[in-house]
């Protein structure tokens, strides 16, 4: 049965018939006051959705005889999740239903967030009613929640202009109660409403005694599903699958670790065998927005005005929309928000949200003859692609590139990405490419392109004083946070931050000038440049000086290593390079420093060399990294690594003076 809220019946004979709910149950409609058949009905037009309270009776020493169960199996535990219920309705006319039953038992204050609920809401597709929401504390009695709340959202540079959020709070939530709420929600005018799909995952953060997920779809519907990182029990009665797990012990917080939902048990499902229907139905909306208007074409030429080469192109478009267009996210229906809005009107705005951006940086290449693509993925922060299932996916979108033989992806989202450097989240990640109808895979660039490249010239004085001139330069994401940390700061800030730099690398260090090369111009390598001076600088034992080059070991200081052994993946967003060089002048006399190394691993090396010339010592130490992900069975050896070349980075040199 399916509740919906605020609809006009328009029957076969013309008459119109205003309700301010209904039922649909099988070939019923059930009215408030009367009962028609579906075949008297020629159209249902749902004015808008709706949201409703009421409240139900459920067993209530049922619950608490697991709230007892739950608190000897897990007594450690904040709060235990006792029902974690859900069940999918899909039907011939492609609406669905979506009813889900929540029953957690807290335990101490911080579950007491569980008394709220929020609920995104689209009231011109979707029919919401909580049939109950309440609080059974251990004596039995029940506490209801009180009304609805309704909230127009708002976050920073995203804006909603369809949907609401709905909430409710239950009162008097205290340690040893069980919050409870059923709610059902109706979606009545689906975005593709041939597409039936979702996933389900068994366990989180918290331990559950019971999960169950139940699909129910029309006979002759395929349904196909994939289960990862576990296996629940399936039962099947003709068109109807239950998936159950009992007893699931909660994920235990590590650093660094992959997404919740690709570590948690889950079902992935899809009543599509094939990804075709959604490459059209994606297709046919990016098709029109891509279009080549004439301001189009001339923004492009006059941007490329006297460049030849595609590449050149590329960059130049590339850097112009990421400075041009403003990031303003603005949410509608599936023409906006899943294939975003025609490339004219995002040039003529200057704003708008990924899709945008890439729907008209794709279309300025376009219109200068070099083929691009707009793709969607999946962030690789918020779980992993099921290829198997075709489904909606992707919380963000992108650009595939193709010109002079090569094949490469650019993200115009934010600001700061010189060219072909894009933001490390999509790395590594699988990417759905409509047009071309492709699930195609955005590899892992290498360390050179995600490289931190140091250089120091220093020259110890026979007063022990240290000068020190430093120079950074970087490639891949780290530049683009860096370009962004310094170019959102006043001049008077930038000051404060290179004297506390220095700081840190010694107490008695005192700046003495520094400069930013290249801040604004995206084309170009940012630079940071700094001098600074540290008096006292080595360490005095009669004739020998003792001293540990300043910064080196800090740069491989990695505080996601503080485990000494790990249950889930070491989890980094891409590859990594750092490399550091010194040169330095030193008084007359005999110099001793640490022996080469070379640390080879399956998923990093490190390399490091010291020579002497004449009273000139040279340092040149590399640290590359080349994986996204360390298996929990690698990471004692990765660890391993890593702390030595850290060590050996620490070790000193000594300096016996003539």
């Amino acid at each position: 049965m399916i509740f919906l809220l605020a609809v006009t019946l328009i029957l076969r004979d013309g008459k119109r018939i205003n309700s301010p709910s209904i039922h649909l149950e099988g070939e019923k409609i059930f009215l408030e006051d009367t009962v028609l058949s579906r075949r008297d009905v020629d159209e249902i037009v749902f004015k808008t959705g709706g949201i409703s309270m009421g409240k139900g009776e459920r067993d209530v020493s049922s619950l608490l005889r697991l709230a007892e169960k739950a608190d000897s199996l897990f007594p450690d535990a904040p709060g235990v999740v006792l029902i974690d219920e859900g069940r999918w309705e899909y039907f011939p006319d492609g609406s669905r239903k979506y009813t889900y039953h929540f029953a957690g038992l807290v335990k101490k204050e911080e579950k007491r967030g569980w008394r709220r609920r929020f609920f995104w809401y689209e009231k011109e597709r979707e029919a919401l009613r909580v049939e109950y929401a309440r609080v059974i504390k251990p004596d039995g009695s029940v506490r209801y929640a009180g009304e609805i709340k309704i909230a127009s959202p708002t976050t920073g540079d995203v804006f909603f202009d369809r949907g609401e959020i709905a909430s409710f709070e239950l009162p008097d939530v205290d340690p040893g109660d069980i919050v409870e709420y059923l709610y059902v929600d109706s979606t009545f005018k689906p975005w593709f409403p041939s597409l039936f799909e979702g996933d389900w995952f068994f366990g989180g953060r918290e331990p559950v005694l019971y999960s169950s997920l139940t699909i129910k779809i029309p006979p002759g519907e395929t349904l196909i599903y994939v289960a990862r990182n576990g296996k629940p029990e399936v039962k099947r009665k003709r068109n109807e699958w239950t998936f159950t797990m009992e007893c699931i012990p909660p994920v235990i917080e590590e650093p660094a670790m992959p997404p919740l939902s690709d570590l948690v048990p889950s079902i992935t499902f899809s009543n599509l065998t094939s990804w075709d229907p959604l490459f059209d139905w994606y297709g046919e909306f990016q098709k029109r927005r891509l279009r080549i208007t004439p301001r189009i074409k001339r923004v492009a030429d006059s941007l490329t005005s006297g460049v030849d080469e595609p590449e050149k192109k590329v960059e130049i478009l590339y850097h112009w929309v990421q400075r041009n267009i403003r990031y303003i996210s603005i949410k509608g229906g599936a023409s906006s928000g899943v294939s975003g809005h025609p490339a004219e009107e995002t040039l003529l705005k200057g704003y708008g949200d990924c899709t945008d951006k890439a729907i008209l940086f794709a279309a300025l290449l376009r219109a200068c003859g070099i083929e691009a693509y707009p793709v969607y993925i999946n962030t690789n922060d918020a779980g992993s692609l099921v290829r198997e299932v075709p489904s909606f996916y992707g919380n963000h979108a992108i650009d595939k590139v193709k010109f002079d033989g090569k094949e490469i992806f650019l993200d115009a989202t934010g600001y700061y990405s010189r060219y072909p450097s894009f933001w490390s989240a999509d790395h590594g990640v699988w990417a759905v490419n409509a047009l071309e109808r492709r699930i195609e895979y955005i590899p892992i660039p290498p360390p050179e392109r995600n490289a931190r490249i140091y250089t120091y010239s220093m020259v110890l004085h026979e007063d022990g004083t240290l000068d020190v001139e430093f120079q950074s330069e970087y490639t891949g994401d780290y530049e683009s946070w860096i370009r962004g940390f310094w170019d959102t700061r006043r001049e008077e800030e930038k000051e404060r931050v290179f004297q506390g730099m220095v700081k840190e690398v010694s107490p008695k260090a005192e700046l003495v000038s520094w400069e930013i090369e290249n801040l604004k111009d995206l084309s170009k390598p940012l630079r940071l440049k700094i001098r600074y001076r540290i008096k006292d600088f080595p360490e005095k034992a009669e004739n020998y000086w003792i001293f540990r080059l300043p910064e080196l070991q800090e740069r491989m200081e990695k505080r996601e290593l503080s485990l000494t052994e790990r249950r889930y993946p070491l989890f980094y967003e891409t590859s990594e390079m750092i490399v550091q060089r010194v040169k330095l002048i030193l008084p007359p006399g005999k110099v001793s420093p640490p022996s080469s190394i070379e640390l080879k691993g399956r998923y990093a090396l490190f390399s490091g060399e010291y020579r002497v010339k004449e009273d000139t010592l040279y340092l040149e130490a590399i640290w590359k990294r080349w994986e996204r992900e360390i298996p929990p069975e690698e990471y004692s050896e990765y660890r391993r690594q890593v702390m030595e070349a850290k060590r050996w980075l620490g070790k000193p040199v000594i300096l016996e003076l003539q």
